[in-house]
């Protein structure tokens, strides 16, 4: 004999309510949680200067908290649908009215296996009980308001984050985020404020093998020394200490080699966010066509060579058309000439396939050089 359908359809309402207060609950204990423990790792990371490692470590903590607040109140809920019978007894329990009688009602009604009672017994019982659970209200049986102490705390704990972000003047914000996500690129919120003076742009494009100045200004709380960091992926973290200049301010010297640099400066409890050196090669020449047209008087014609290195080498009064190849497109190029006493400079024309071409004159011995201004880095 089957459970009579009303029966099933209250009992299906009922798993879907208590489902939905489920969600609800979850919801709330996961907003609570992650505030709660955010705020004590931001308070963690206000009060104290902390490693990087360490405020990780406070933030993946606090995360497995909410995953285990959530486990507890939410998901192992979820995780095991209750059976009918399951269903059975807790709707008895929050309805007295159907104790043992809505249990017995389900048992007999989804038994499979011999029994000893007749089949008009059992629909008797199912049809009486259903007609009692006909008027039942699940909302009645399952409100929101048993979950006024999770919906409270959560909204107690949200009402004092909004309050503390207004009354620390949003640095909260900046607090919580690091918390939130602790590989995000912020500035710590310090009583000692760090102004990068120069590079200026702090983040720029460098060339291969450059030293760039650093000039830093100190303000709020005052400090004796200041600290550069550096973040490569082959050399690692590199730490030195800047020069005092001046008053409240700090100098130095980043030496960026063949790959990107990350830099960032520490003074007193103030750690700056880390700013990026984008290091591209310099420009240069990488292939030298050379069409020689030698004097009248010599009676040779023309010809041309193609070779990796610059070096002219003919007879005097030899005219020259240089086609030259390089490793990225320029924005500036000339040949400064110097032969003899004075130097020149010959002008070059940027094709529109990027080719540079010159032309010189071999009246002396002498040395050129070519001087390239790059498109991207200006350098």
């Amino acid at each position: 004999m089957n459970l009579d359908p009303r029966i099933l359809s209250k009992l299906q309402a009922f798993a879907q309510r208590r489902r939905k207060l489920i969600l609800i609950r979850g919801a709330a204990t996961a907003l609570a949680m992650l505030l709660a423990t955010m705020l004590v790792v931001a308070a963690a990371d206000y009060f104290f200067v902390l490693p990087d490692g360490l405020r990780y470590g406070l933030s993946a903590a606090a995360y497995l908290a909410v995953l285990i607040a959530e486990w507890r109140t939410c998901l192992r809920l979820l995780a095991h649908a209750p059976s009918p019978k399951r269903l059975a007894r807790l709707v008895e329990h929050a309805e007295p009215k159907l104790r043992e009688d809505l249990l017995s009602a389900v048992e007999l009604g989804t038994d499979e296996g011999s029994v000893f009672d007749s089949p008009q017994f059992r629909e008797l019982l199912q049809q009486n009980v259903a007609a009692r659970m006909d008027a039942m209200e699940v909302e009645r049986l399952l409100p929101v308001y048993l979950l006024r102490r999770t919906i409270f705390a959560a909204s107690a704990i949200l009402l004092a984050v909004v309050v503390l972000f207004v009354v620390s003047g949003f640095q909260l914000g900046t607090l919580m985020l690091r918390a939130l996500i602790p590989g995000v690129n912020l500035a710590r919120v310090s009583k000692t404020k760090v102004e990068v003076l120069s590079p200026s742009p702090a983040e720029t494009l460098v060339p291969f093998g450059d030293a760039v100045p650093l000039l830093v200004k100190i303000g709020g709380v005052p400090v004796r020394e200041a600290l550069l960091e550096t973040f490569t992926e082959q050399g690692g973290r590199q730490i030195v200490k800047l020069t005092p200049v001046g008053k409240d301010q700090f100098s130095g010297a980043i030496q960026v080699g063949r790959e990107d640099l990350r830099y960032r400066v520490r003074a007193g409890d103030a750690i700056t966010r880390k700013y990026l050196l984008d290091a591209e090669a310099r420009p240069y020449v990488v292939k030298f066509t050379k069409t020689f047209r030698p004097p009248a008087y010599t009676k040779t014609p023309p010809h041309t060579v193609a070779e990796e290195n610059g070096d002219l080498i003919a007879i005097e009064g030899t005219e020259v058309d240089l086609t030259l190849e390089t490793n990225q497109p320029v924005k500036i190029a000339e040949l400064r000439l110097d032969q003899g006493k004075g130097g020149t400079i010959a002008p070059v024309t940027i094709g529109a396939d990027g080719k540079l071409t010159g032309h010189v004159r071999l009246d002396k011995s002498g040395t050129y050089r070519v001087h390239l201004v790059a498109a991207r880095t200006a350098v």
